[in-house]
């Protein structure tokens, strides 16, 4: 088992419902663009990031969820509501 290094009870309530940080939207892009051979799927991480930042710079995606997204057994498998999220902003703006 991995040895817990981040103890979310010890950020501030203001930090919580902050928005996410790059960092976070950055690692979430790289776990979930994970394919089952392990190899990240390098443009479906793009995608997933600038989501994730669109979100967070539109205060739609906190601190909070953001943590919540890492402590889910989903590696390579980006929750729905943002699949359909991409999938549709791709559809909209094809060349």
């Amino acid at each position: 088992m991995a040895t817990v290094t981040f103890d979310i009870t010890k950020v501030k309530p203001e930090t919580l419902k902050a928005a996410a940080t790059f960092g976070q939207c950055e690692g979430l892009s790289k776990r979930l663009a994970k394919r089952k051979s392990g190899k990240i799927d390098w443009a479906d991480k793009s995608r997933i990031r600038a989501h994730f930042l669109a979100l967070r710079d539109s205060n739609k995606f906190t601190f909070k969820q953001a943590h919540d997204l890492f402590q889910k057994d989903n590696v390579g498998k980006l929750p729905q509501v943002y699949r359909k999220a991409i999938t549709k902003y791709l559809k909209e703006n094809k060349a």
